[in-house]
Formats: structure tokens, sequence, C-alpha cells
């Protein structure tokens, strides 16, 4: 095909079909060529394809290493960095209607003989509310970055590429295509596919209530073609574990290669298969019974052996949380939006009939000579920034305290303590969530954190 200078789309088309031919003709002595020729034609597929692998089905085999560029295993629910901080900040805080309408009263006031108070009676004050709930952001987003660095930093057991032992790795370090141990009662910290268990059935229970909220086990099974190697000792080998062991699991499962669904946020589906290299008809599918979701618990099982096959945003935990940065807002400030609206649409009218009566009756006004005073427009943002505190400017400021006062007693709530999980409520670095518990529209926004927080509180209630 390369001779005769054949396109690229024929050419993955050809290649793709060149590993059954190949299956085909395998014999037990020339089962290692066979599986040299598969690995050197994915290869080339890779190269001429695209590097970034989160749009693409997984393609994932143990101990080879990863051409596509994954997702990373870290987790970033913080808004803001150092950088972007000084000029990202104001922009969200004009996105309130009380903030653009105050900046516009102190731009007016700046302009010489138009404002009968002072130039920098709204723009001082504004100032200080900026200021304030600034700083208020810049507390809780320190917080999102300490949480986010204990989650990245918590330790699992990866399988050394080289070593052929376990050692610790940090939960932002594990890639796609690591071996993963996972103990009874640890978190599991991606997406894996369940390759061992220490139950000599193939058996394994993980609980997911901070995935879907639901407190009883799920059962997760080996597929046969992998119970075979699960069952061929009577008793399941103590941890540490032998080296002689891991150089049996590694002969057995390294010559299986596994192709998966693109990642996407369905907790219960799953589509994917395994194929073993050394055998045409060894190949089977994959179901959400082997798939082990990250969040979830071993419960009840000594300990699991994984292949990591999502990371990151790719794994059905963060399809689910939406950790964008924009600002969310709750139904009180959007109603709140909407008040100030029918008050700023009041305070035009009251200027405009002002400015009509003023220029009816001469009155006069202080700071404004005879020439000014017959201009309608003049009068117009005159009585408009004499008027401007009908809408109170410490407001958005006032119900931020307010938050921020109610997610500290909720963080410090003895009664929301969840003693079983070892956590406080979720809500210790986002003021905002107070007071968007329980709200439909806002369920879509961060979907997963509600239903945790639900199944959570009901459990204790029980």
């Amino acid at each position: 095909i390369m001779q005769h200078g054949s396109s690229q789309e024929h050419l993955l088309e050809d290649e793709e079909s060149a590993p059954s031919e190949t299956s085909s003709l395998i014999t037990p002595s020339h089962s290692e060529q066979a599986r040299s020729h598969n690995i050197l034609t994915r290869r080339r597929r890779r190269k001429m394809s695209s590097k970034n692998g989160n749009d693409r089905p997984r393609e994932v085999e143990l101990f080879q290493e990863v051409d596509y560029n994954y997702a990373k295993n870290s987790v970033v629910t913080s808004k803001y960095t150092f950088f972007n901080f000084f000029w990202k900040n104001p922009l969200e805080q004009l996105q309130r209607v009380a903030n653009i309408y105050f900046l516009i009263i102190s731009g007016l006031q700046l302009i010489p003989d138009l404002s009968p108070t002072g130039r920098f009676t709204t723009l001082l004050p504004l100032c200080v509310v900026l200021l304030v709930t600034a700083a208020k952001e810049a507390i809780e987003d320190i917080r999102r970055h300490r949480q986010d660095h204990l989650v990245n930093t918590r330790k699992a057991l990866a399988l050394h590429r080289n070593k052929k032992e376990f050692v610790y790795k940090n939960w932002q370090d594990i890639t796609v295509g690591d071996i993963i141990l996972i103990k009874k009662g640890e978190q599991i910290p991606a997406d894996l596919i369940l390759l061992y268990t220490s139950d000599p059935s193939g058996n394994a229970y993980i609980e997911t209530a901070v995935l879907d909220g639901e407190t009883n086990l799920k059962l997760r099974q080996l597929p046969p073609s992998f119970l075979s190697f699960n069952s061929s000792s009577t008793s399941a080998p103590t941890l540490p574990l032998s080296s002689s062991f891991l150089s049996s699991f590694s002969s057995f499962f390294s010559s299986f290669h596994f192709l998966a669904e693109i990642p996407n946020r369905d907790l219960y589906r799953f589509q994917g298969t395994a194929q073993n290299s050394n055998s045409s008809t060894d190949k089977f599918s994959l179901t959400p019974k082997q798939l082990l979701l990250r969040g979830s618990i071993l419960q009840n099982t000594d300990y699991i052996i994984g292949l990591t096959l999502y990371t990151g945003k790719d794994t059905k935990l963060l399809q689910n949380a939406n950790f964008k940065t924009f600002v969310k807002k709750s139904k009180i400030e959007k109603k709140t939006n909407v008040i100030l609206l029918c008050i700023f649409i009041i305070q035009i009218l009251i200027c405009i009939m002002s400015a009509l009566v003023s220029l009816e009756h001469n009155f006069e006004i202080r700071g404004m000579n005879e020439r000014k005073r017959a201009g309608f427009i003049w009068q117009f943002f005159t009585f408009l920034i004499l008027l401007n505190n009908l809408i109170p400017i410490s407001l958005y400021v006032t119900m931020e305290l307010v938050k921020f006062g109610q997610a500290y007693f909720i963080e410090n709530d003895t009664d929301l303590y969840d003693y079983r999980h070892k956590n406080k409520n979720k809500n210790k670095n986002k003021s905002e969530s107070v007071l968007e518990e329980g709200e439909e529209e806002e369920e879509k926004e961060d979907e997963v954190d509600v239903v945790k927080t639900e199944a959570r509180t009901s459990n204790i209630n029980e």
C-alpha cells in the first residue's frame, strides 16, 4: 500500500483490517511475530492520526507506551490563578446589574458642573464594594487550590513498568495504561478496568455514593478470560504481592489489547472489547460490570488490580461535575437583578418628569448656570445622579457576606458531619453554593455535587 501511494484514509482502513487478517494465520510458533506485527501496525496508525486522544476511542495495552495525549489525572476546581485574578474577577463582578449601574453613575459624577454632589461620592464606595467581594473570592479560591492539591497528591499503588513492583504514585501522575492496586476502603483514583481481584470467584464490590448517591454496594465481575488466571490459585496472594505473582500477572495480561468507547458522562453505560493477541478467538466484550469508576470505594474485597482507562476530565465523575469558571447565579441573585432593573426603570421615569418640570418652572439647581439649565439631557443626568441612592450600593456586598457567613456555619456544624466518609459538607469552599442547593436549574450546572450532598444528608438522617 505504501509503495502504490494510497491515500491516508485507505491506509488507515487497510491497516485496521490487517490485524484480523494476520490473526487468522496465527500458529503457536508464529504468535510472537504476529503480536509484534500488530503492535507496529497500531503505532503507525497512531502516528498518522491526531495526537489528541480525548475525542477518539480509547486504545490501551499493558506495559506499552501510550502515544496519545490523554487528559491528565489532576483535578482543577479553582476559578483563578495569580496572574488572571486581577482582570478576570473585575470582569465577572461587572456582570452584575448594580455594579454596572454605579460604574456609570461614577463616570457621570466625574464630569465637571454636571454632578450636584462630590465627584467621588459613588466611586469610592464602589471601589470598597468591589475590593471586599474580590477579597472574599480570593479567600475561597485559595481554599479551592488547597483542596485540589490534597486530592491531586493522594497516593495510589501503581505497578512500575520496569521494576515490576508496586510503588506509590500521586493521583495527578497516574496515566492511561497504568496498573493500579486498590485496597479495601480506598477510593479509586481513575476509571479502571478490573483485571484481578482477591476473591477467587472474580467478584469485587464498590460503593458509588459519591457518584449516584446510592449506598448499596455494586457488584463488579471479571470476564471469563480473566477469571481463569484469577482462580488459578485456591487462595489469593497476600499483600505485598510477591515477584513471582507479578511476573505471572505481567506475562498473562501483556498479550491483551483493550479498546473502549469515547469518554462520556453516562454512569451506567460502557462498551469495550479485549483481544488476546495470541489467540484469534479470544476476543470478548467489556461491560459496566468490569468498569471501576473514579470516586467509588472498594468494599468487602481485600484488594483489586485494575487497568487505568480514563483519567482526569475523561472520567465519568468529572464528566458529570461541571467545573467551568463562569459565574453561577442563584435564583435570589437573578430575582435581585430583575428588581433592580424595575427600580432603574422607575428612576428613569422620575428623572424624565423632574427634568421636564425643571424646564417648565425654571427651577434653580445648585451648581448649574443659566446656559446649562435649559438643556433637557443635562437636567436628566443631574437628577439621575441625585436619585442614585434608590439602588443601595452595598446590596451585593451584603449578600456576599451573608453567604460567606452561612458557608462558615455549615462547615463547622457537627450535625452535618459525615463520620463514615470523614468529610464535611462540600460547600465549605463555595459560599455561592449556599443559595444553589436544591434548585433545579443549578443541578444541571453541578449535578454530581448536588446528588452527593443530598445522599449524604439522607443517610445521616436515616
